[in-house]
């Protein structure tokens, strides 16, 4: 009997023991929780704080006002690391602001030049207004465009100026397909009318169905379509004709023009410059064995190495190569980001009149397609992703992650506007 009770006390220890065990393994998990939560709140704080910026800039257009000196200048509302303070930010109920507080700043822009303080307000006249909102670090931007007069700019619903939070922004639908392996999105939100495949997403992006009287107003405020003068190469008279070579460098400031069969080695621009491609061929790539390297990032410089493609109706131009720096690519046909392609280091742009297919992990990129885009297996993004049509992911294997650097850099592409075949 004094055997028996000796083995339930040791049965009833191994017990303890295991449920200490799982607590212990539940800690990490359960702070995981608590601080993504966190990090949620702070992204929502800082997001509310950006809107009220807006709306207060919005509002006093309207109104006629004069007094502009809690504006900041636009150029310390862009780039990378701390945001400039010209003059102090405003806090929500406009008292003394705590910078790990909420605050916004707010800038307004009238044919590329500041307001100032005494400037009166003109009927008609586009604005570009951009709104810093901030909590404990956390910083989310909105910027666009706000015509005076045109009463379509505020209201209840869906509002517009969503793409700069926005991780997939697309006018028809987003869908994921292929297998049961989920998806991770991190940061920003998914915006369409239709999002099918919610069950294989995991992660903390937002996801929001535009519907009834909100389509019309979100895809209005959606840009993008390639503007045919970007296209046209009598748009850029200062173009120089290369002969083709096995690779390229080109100066900054410089625009080259290229004809013909695709460039076999490395392709290197600097900020400011430009390479026109023209060709024929269905099939077009874009270095068979080298780089295409943009200039390391610099504030100064207000535009990275271009690259624009002019080819055939149906054409399409692939990518099969490593690529880094700042660097825009423009294309009027799909382009095809392959396996063996890479971006990294740096901040890039793909835009297309087209598809644009993704094979391969980018980071820090602004994608646009005035089609359809599609991610792969296998393939990765961090930065954003807009299309007029629809965003289709295949089961990835990688993250897809929020980054607005691309745009808080450099802004909204000004080559893109409305779709004009809707």
């Amino acid at each position: 009997m004094k055997d028996q009770r000796g083995s339930v006390t040791v049965i009833a220890i191994a017990m303890l023991l295991f449920l200490m065990l799982i607590a212990v393994a539940w800690l990490p998990m359960m702070t995981m929780e608590k601080t993504a939560a966190a990090s949620d709140y702070r992204e929502q704080q800082a997001w509310y704080a950006a809107e009220a910026g807006y709306k207060r800039a919005v509002a006093q257009l309207e109104a006629g006002n004069s007094k502009w000196s809690w504006l900041s200048a636009a150029s310390g509302l862009t780039g990378e690391g701390n945001f400039g303070f010209s003059p102090n930010p405003s806090s929500l109920d406009l008292e003394k602001v705590n910078q790990d507080g909420v605050w916004y700043a707010v800038s307004i822009v009238d044919a590329d030049e500041d307001i100032l303080d005494g400037y009166k307000p003109k009927e008609g006249t586009v604005y570009t207004i951009t709104a810093v909102g901030s909590y404990n670090g956390i910083r989310k931007v909105i910027r666009k465009e706000y015509t005076l007069g045109d009463n379509g700019g505020t209201g209840g619903g869906y509002e517009g100026g969503y793409l700069e939070q926005s991780l997939i922004y697309a006018g028809s639908k987003v869908n994921v397909h292929g297998g049961n392996q989920s998806i991770t999105l991190e940061g920003g939100s998914i915006l369409s009318q239709q999002i099918t495949g919610n069950n294989k997403w995991q992660g903390n992006t937002g996801i929001h169905e535009v519907s009834g009287d909100d389509v019309k107003k979100f895809l209005s405020d959606m840009r993008t379509e390639i503007k045919n003068q970007v296209l046209d190469k009598s748009s850029y008279p200062k173009l120089e004709e290369v002969a083709l070579e096995e690779s390229l460098n080109i100066p900054e400031n410089k625009q080259y023009y290229l004809e013909g069969n695709s460039i076999k080695g490395n392709i290197t621009g600097s900020y400011n410059s430009l390479l026109f491609i023209s060709s024929t061929q269905a099939k077009y790539y874009m270095t068979s064995w080298g780089m295409i390297k943009g200039p390391v990032y610099n504030s100064d410089k207000k535009q990275p190495f271009t690259i624009i493609y002019n080819g055939p109706a149906k054409g399409e131009l692939f990518f099969n190569t490593n690529m880094s720096g700042d660097i825009k690519i423009i294309s009027n046909v799909n382009i095809v980001l392959q396996q063996s392609s890479q971006y990294s280091n740096g901040l890039g742009m793909f835009l297309s009149n087209g598809d644009i297919k993704i094979n391969c992990l980018l980071s820090k990129v602004f994608i646009s397609s005035n089609q359809d885009v599609y991610l792969d297996a296998g393939s990765g993004l961090t930065g954003q992703i807009q299309a007029w049509d629809s965003v289709t992911l295949e089961k990835l294997g990688n993250t897809l992650k929020f980054s607005d650097d691309v745009l808080k850099k450099y802004g909204f592409p000004k080559e893109l506007i409305a779709n004009t075949k809707k």
